[in-house]
């Protein structure tokens, strides 16, 4: 017999069959501060002894970028050419040399 795991998005209902780009969130209110953690492993936290209204969710990454929890892939950096280095003084009278020496010796 097989074995399947469909991962939903608690917010939209996305379904997808890895888990590899969904958040685990969980929401704690607490009587003086409000908290939201974001666990990218997948993992959930075990509940505030203090808190009340936790809220755990499953989201996936398109939501967590719209929420603001997860900010999006950056681009791999272009590869630049290497800049070509101005020539030295040395170079610039070796090259004066090599042009006037054939006019001047023949």
């Amino acid at each position: 017999m097989s074995h399947r795991d469909i991962y939903v998005c608690d917010r939209c209902g996305h379904e997808q069959n890895d888990v590899t780009n969904m958040f685990a969130v969980s929401l704690a209110v607490d009587r003086k501060k409000a908290r939201r953690t974001n666990h990218a492993n997948g993992t959930l936290s075990p509940r505030h002894p203090k808190a009340w209204g936790a809220y755990y969710a499953d989201i996936c990454g398109k939501c967590a970028l719209e929420l603001g929890i997860a900010e999006p892939k950056k681009a791999p950096p272009e590869e630049k050419e290497a800049p070509v280095p101005e020539p030295t003084v040395e170079d610039l009278l070796r090259e004066l040399v090599l042009r006037v020496a054939p006019e001047v010796m023949g």
